[in-house]
């Protein structure tokens, strides 16, 4: 899986604000996953349709870190979210 390929939410997940993050419940499985702050961020922005790309640029300049930081922890977590089976790759 190519870091820079491009995800969307899968229809099967479910999210809702939890705290400072976001709860989310796969309903295949019924597993809930939570996330924090920052990748409730990212939730948002790929349930929104925004590419890979576009999510690094946002995290990058609202938090001033380094684009190569915000891009390999965003490629982290997007592996996490596609092993999980909570987005799919495109």
């Amino acid at each position: 899986m190519n870091a820079m390929s491009q995800y969307r939410v899968r229809s099967e997940c479910v999210a809702c604000p939890y705290g400072d993050g976001v709860a989310i419940l796969d309903l295949n499985s019924n597993a809930y996953f939570s996330l924090d702050s920052i990748g409730a961020i990212v939730w948002n922005l790929l349930g929104d349709q925004k590419s890979v790309e576009e999510i690094i640029d946002t995290i990058s300049g609202a938090y001033s870190v380094p684009r190569d930081t915000v891009a390999e922890d965003v490629s982290v977590l997007l592996s996490d979210l596609h092993e999980n089976g909570l987005v799919e790759a495109s």
